[in-house]
């Protein structure tokens, strides 16, 4: 019999109120591992089984209710290898607002799925340091991993520190913050994925900052030397106070991408571990500033089809690999984070509730050059398209309106 895990949290939330929506878990997301010849028997007084997803929609979404969804997983042999009980819980968007900072890689960097929450939910205002059209505000940045928000350290040429280090002799209104980064984010030539969506701001007498490496203050108008010596560390509540961010309700991660696409089956264990701590890190920074704030993780999305890894890492990495990487990944978490709610932290099921398929834009192609059929897959080896944007939006917008 072969062991069969259920990812999911103890309590799955999704947004009501709109009788044409739906939410939906597909069962290869949260099956670990997952084979085609089993059979997921699901148990409850609402919703569908559609043989790939358990879905929920129409009148079940009318109002406000508590559910028992009962998942039993049986296999070929009609063995049950798997069974979980979870809550489902379907909310309302909130009349008040829901002060939240998105906080993540490429996927937040992009902001489609926060558009789409803001649209479902439209008490819910977004909150941080960058933005591209004055209405979406992110901490999202296309290729850091937890590592790069905790441990960017030196302000060499080609890195630029975390805006989230600072120096632990300084509080945040002292510290200016890295001077390549600033003076980048007004060269005209700058990358535009490094650096678009700051507003530049002029640094105030007295000010320190990071430059090369050694720490300068502002005097009399220009840069100079200073004999502070001091450690770096990461710091949620400097960085809010430095950026005047105000009072926040949610705090949502979404992260893992960069963290573990490319670590191998060897290097998994170690590495989720390293991963899960730097959330656990992040989580008391958080609540180290304000204990009322809800630290939403979600659990992170799986790729794209083993095709499109291919045409990007060559022979080098796999759909698999990246697969086992990201459902352990979720298996941690679970285990460090779910059931915490009294302690304001919350788990939310992304990775259940995106569509493996058709999230993804679609592409086809020849798979020799001698068959005149083309195959269909996905267009991208990581990142989902607009679909798959708006479930992931429904999702996290469904754990923000039960805050």
């Amino acid at each position: 019999m072969t062991p069969c895990t259920i990812l999911l949290p103890s309590v799955i939330r999704v947004l009501g109120g709109n009788p044409q929506a739906a939410f939906n878990l597909y069962f290869s997301n949260f099956l670990m591992p997952f084979r085609n010849e089993w059979d997921v028997q699901v148990w409850c007084e609402y919703g569908q089984n559609r043989g790939d997803c358990w879905c929920l929609e129409g009148k079940a979404l009318a109002e406000e209710k508590n559910f028992p969804l009962t998942l039993l997983v049986y296999d070929e042999w009609g063995e049950k290898i798997a069974e979980r009980v979870v809550t489902v819980k379907v909310c309302m968007a909130p009349e008040a607002s829901v002060r939240t900072m998105f906080f993540g890689d490429s996927m937040t960097h992009s902001g489609s799925y926060m558009q789409h929450a803001c649209d479902r939910m439209p008490t819910l205002q977004t909150v941080g340091f960058r933005t591209f059209d004055g209405k979406i505000y992110r901490e999202g940045r296309g290729g850091w991993d937890m590592f790069s928000y905790f441990e960017h350290r030196l302000a060499k040429t080609d890195r630029i520190m975390s805006p989230f280090v600072f120096p632990i002799a300084l509080s945040g209104e002292e510290y200016y913050g890295d001077l390549l980064f600033w003076r980048e984010t007004q060269n005209p030539n700058h990358h535009p994925y490094a650096y678009d969506g700051y507003a530049y701001e002029e640094p105030k007498e007295g000010q320190y900052a990071l430059s090369e490496g050694e720490m300068v203050q502002l005097r009399h108008g220009t840069w100079q030397k200073t004999e502070l010596q001091t450690e770096f560390a990461f710091d949620f509540g400097k960085f809010i106070v430095r950026h005047n961010l105000g009072k926040l309700h949610a705090v949502s991660v979404l992260i893992g991408a960069n963290d573990l696409q490319k670590i191998r089956y060897e290097q998994s264990s170690a590495a989720i571990e390293s991963f899960v701590n730097y959330l656990q890190a992040f989580e008391q920074s958080v609540h180290a500033h304000d204990p009322e704030i809800a630290v939403v993780f979600n659990l992170p999305i799986l790729g794209g089809s083993a095709y499109q890894w291919g045409r990007v890492y060559g022979s080098a990495y796999t759909e698999k690999l990246y697969r086992f990487n990201m459902q352990h990944a979720a298996q941690a978490m679970l285990a460090t984070f779910d059931n915490r709610e009294d302690e304001r932290i919350f788990i939310c099921p992304m990775l259940a509730a995106v569509d493996p398929v058709n999230a993804f834009k679609r592409v086809t192609y020849r798979p020799n050059p001698y068959a005149d059929v083309e195959r269909e897959t996905s267009g991208d080896w990581i990142h989902p398209a607009k679909v798959g944007h708006c479930q992931m939006g429904d999702a996290i917008a469904a754990v923000l309106a039960d805050i």
